[in-house]
């Protein structure tokens, strides 16, 4: 009796496997799809690309754009076609360098980068502009994965193949600046406290936004104010954009 079962067993698994032989491996039959990969990681579909806390010697800046494929891998590069939307403010040539005639999906990956290189103009001192990406469909792609709704009452959404960069050079005034330590607060300034204390803008701003940061800001007053001083009294002083003398806070004169 045990050999009985054990027969119709190994045949009934026999019968399987010769079943799944002729079906063959199930392969991925949808379409291939393209997208953005941050903004199906991220949940976002826009970046903000800011020069103001960098130092006044970096003019350009490298913008990495993970671009993805959804679909079967090829042991071919599949190229991709990638637009800037006319609605973009930013312009080519001053703002971004053309993207290249051809961006291509390296053989064997799924996942591969667009790398967009911007530029420190003077006029985003005072508006950003917008560079939008817009993914096309093309031969190797489609583009059928389009979007995400994040609201079903309002309806809003945010996009697979659009992605938007915002650019700009602006410097805005730290929420925790205390003008009793570091006086009137400038970008000039701000650059100078860069070069004499150190320390990149962006530190600046990082370490005046701690809650533990008065005897910073006195100390950084303290040191800038003596500074100043110095290169006034070698007859070198030292001027706001405006004319005026710079100068640090009350509490550290």
């Amino acid at each position: 009796m045990q050999m009985l079962k054990y027969t119709g067993a190994l045949t009934l698994l026999l019968l399987m496997f010769a079943s799944c032989k002729k079906q063959g491996i199930m392969t991925y039959e949808g379409t291939n799809d393209v997208y953005f990969r941050s903004n199906y990681a991220n949940s976002v579909d826009t970046g903000v690309v800011s020069f103001g806390f960098t130092l006044s010697s970096i003019k350009d800046s490298i913008v990495r754009i993970p671009v993805a494929i959804m679909g079967q891998v090829s042991n071919q590069p599949r190229s991709v076609k990638v637009i800037i939307a006319d609605s973009s403010t930013a312009v080519a040539g001053t703002h971004y360098d053309a993207l290249p005639d051809s961006f291509k999906i390296r053989a064997g990956r799924t996942v591969d980068t667009l790398y967009l290189k911007v530029h420190r103009t003077a006029d985003l001192q005072q508006k950003g502009v917008s560079i939008i990406l817009l993914l096309q469909d093309n031969s190797n792609f489609s583009t059928a994965m389009q979007w995400k709704i994040t609201n079903s009452i309002t309806g809003a959404r945010f996009s697979y193949i659009k992605y938007k960069i915002i650019l700009n050079d602006i410097l805005e005034k730290p929420a925790q600046w205390l003008s009793g330590y570091l006086g009137t607060f400038s970008r000039t300034k701000v650059y100078l406290m860069s070069q004499v204390l150190g320390l990149s803008p962006k530190e600046i701003s990082d370490i005046i936004g701690l809650s533990t940061s008065i005897p910073v800001q006195n100390y950084y007053g303290r040191t800038m104010q003596i500074y100043l001083n110095q290169q006034k009294a070698a007859g070198t002083p030292v001027y706001e954009d405006d004319g005026t003398l710079m100068a640090m806070g009350a509490s550290v004169q």
